[in-house]
């Protein structure tokens, strides 16, 4: 009954078991061991436990039966063995082996207990090729990396971190990490808080910002921005800090820039003239602004058509005062291509360094949004930002009125106003004419003329949404108006499109469906288009005119004759009218030169048939 119950528990067992005698031999084995080695109890019975083993590694197994006296051919009890062991089949597979006596007299049997150990070898390559995976990377990133454990002391450097620091890791293993990552303050070179305790004590990531001084084995020193976060195993306990920092001197020198500068209308130049003019253009905006600014300022190409400018030494008042004179400078240039001749103008942004600037990244955004702050208010102008005010107020301000736009769009919150066009020569009577302006209500129970807003539509995309909302209403209500009085000459609207209507697909069917909807005669519609337009998009442009001409409304090209180029594309584009640019007809009374070149438009447009 006690061999029964014994024999139960034997296959009943999980791993691998096999009894063997005094000298070795296996008296019997479980199930678990038939089905890992293949063999039946029948097979291996009186069969030496040896045979279990590969022929390779007898002679290790034999050493091990007999390095502590033990019998022969029998694991020692005093620890388990690791070992290969084989299968019927001939293949191979690491095994634990363990024994221990069944008895206490001197011709026990033996328990031996054989463990597969394959899973356990593939999840202890896996974690090796893993480690080894994560060396090779450490090592490879641009990055410092240093890992410590919960004293604190050094247990890894990358070698970005070892050229950083001056220390090899040889060296620093087991040094306090901050005997290897001395950090001081950059403003008054004083020490600061040791980063892995404050990590360690706090139980989160910690970034120390800017500031920041990492004074080298050497003694000199090198600004770095750093943060550091627990280690943790599988189980969530803390054993360790991982520091991760990086040489921060080129971003540093890149944050004292004062003076941000766009430059408007060069991507006119650049699409229509190619960007060898564009470059020769850069190059003498370059020298142009370079002989603007003092002997100790700095200039720099910050990529695209935007500059940079530091002015060191400088009162905001100065800056500002430095800054003017490069928008009036660029706004007298005038460029000169061939038979084209360009106007530009420049927005430009200023911003204080002081000790309360805060980050890099806050001075770059402050001066971004200084820059962005000119473009907002019409462009060719100087925005400076306030000191006191907020790092990224301007972008959260710009947010708000994105989201303002949006929801005016959604919900037209616009207002549409009629100005009358009225002819000099009263005694020349003509067809009733008006332009259709775009007012946006605010939030103080006033209305924004549309300069106010339409530069933050464009730049996100909204324009074609907007021009078709202008559109739709416009035509809504020309067509109620014209059948609650049709005894009336219908007048000619004129309706301004964007640039960004250039490339809108939905347009012109939207067109045809607010006509046939209100039934308005199309031509009761007249859309405007700016000339920088027609010289940037000069392919797009064409086709345009043509869809809308194709609908039986007029087309006119508004803010004529700002570079010779306007009337070599003049010839080309088929339009109903032109609207010289309002610089231009202002100073017809004053200066003529101005009222030469009005009276060379109009006898133009006449030639051609254009009002």
């Amino acid at each position: 009954m006690q061999d029964k119950r014994f024999r139960q528990m034997l296959d009943a067992a999980p791993d691998a078991m096999v009894i063997v005698d005094q000298g070795g031999s296996m008296v019997a084995v479980n199930r678990e061991a038939e089905r890992l080695f293949g063999w039946t109890d029948a097979e291996l019975r009186g069969e030496p436990l040896s045979r279990l083993i590969p022929q390779r590694f007898q002679q290790v197994y034999e050493a091990l039966g007999v390095s502590d006296g033990e019998s022969p051919g029998i694991p020692p009890k005093r620890a388990p063995v690791r070992i290969f062991a084989r299968r019927h089949d001939g293949s191979e597979f690491p095994v634990e082996i363990h024994r221990s006596p069944l008895g206490p007299s001197e011709d026990a049997l033996f328990l031996v207990t054989m463990r597969d150990l394959t899973e356990w070898r593939d999840v202890q390559e896996s974690l090796f090729r893993q480690k080894e995976q994560a060396i090779v990377a450490l090592a490879s990133i641009a990055d410092a990396v240093i890992t410590t454990d919960v004293a604190g002391r050094i247990t890894y450097l990358n070698p970005t971190a070892e050229r950083l620091t001056g220390w090899r890791t040889t060296e620093a293993l087991g040094q306090p990490a901050d005997t290897v990552l001395t950090l001081v303050s950059d403003a008054t070179h004083q020490p600061m808080e040791s980063i892995p305790a404050r990590c360690l004590r706090e139980g989160r990531p910690v970034d120390l910002g800017d500031g920041v001084l990492l004074v080298r084995r050497d003694g000199t020193d090198v600004p770095i921005g750093d943060s550091a976060a627990p280690l943790r195993d599988r189980h969530g306990t803390t054993i360790g800090v991982v520091l991760v920092f990086h040489d921060v001197t080129e971003r540093r020198r890149a944050a004292r820039k004062l003076s941000h500068l766009d430059l408007d209308r060069f991507k006119l130049v650049n699409d229509t003239c190619g960007h060898e003019a564009g470059d020769d253009l850069l190059r003498k905006i370059s020298r142009l602004l370079s002989s603007r600014l003092r002997s100790r300022d700095t200039l720099a190409r910050l990529g695209g058509d935007e500059f940079g400018v530091l002015l060191e030494y400088c009162s905001l008042t100065k800056a500002a005062e430095i800054a003017g004179k490069l928008e009036r400078a660029i706004a007298e240039f005038r460029y000169v291509w061939g038979e084209r001749s360009f106007s530009l103008g420049v927005s430009i942004g200023v911003v204080a360094i002081t000790a309360a600037s805060g980050r890099t990244a806050d001075v770059l955004r402050a001066a971004d949004e200084a820059c962005y702050a000119a473009k907002d208010a019409g462009g060719n102008r100087v925005h400076v930002a306030q000191p006191e005010a907020a790092p990224g107020v301007h972008q959260q301000v710009e947010t708000r009125r994105i989201m303002r736009l949006t929801r005016a769009v959604d919900e037209g919150q616009f207002q549409l106003y009629a100005q009358a066009i009225v002819p000099l020569a009263p005694e020349h009577p003509a067809r009733p004419r008006c332009e259709i302006l775009l007012r946006l209500p605010d939030e103080h129970g006033g209305v924004e003329t549309a300069d106010a807003f339409l530069p933050q539509a464009e730049r996100h995309r909204l324009m074609p949404a907007i021009d078709r909302w202008v559109v739709r209403q416009t035509v809504a209500v020309l067509g109620q108006w014209h059948r609650d009085h049709p005894e009336f000459e219908l007048p000619l609207c004129s309706i301004n499109l964007s640039v960004s209507s250039l490339d809108d697909a939905d347009l012109i069917p939207a067109v045809r469906e607010y006509l046939t909807q209100h039934r308005l005669p199309p031509e009761a519609l007249c859309f405007e288009i700016a000339e920088a337009a027609a010289l940037g998009n000069f392919a797009q442009l064409v086709r345009l005119i043509s869809e809308i001409r194709a609908t039986g409304c007029g087309v006119g090209l508004d803010n004529f004759g700002n570079s010779l180029a306007s009337f070599a594309h003049l010839k080309a584009l088929s339009v109903d009218y032109v609207k010289i640019g309002g610089h231009y007809v202002r100073g017809v009374a004053d200066d003529p030169v101005y009222g030469t070149l009005v009276k060379a438009v109009n006898e133009i447009g006449r030639i051609m048939g254009i009002t």
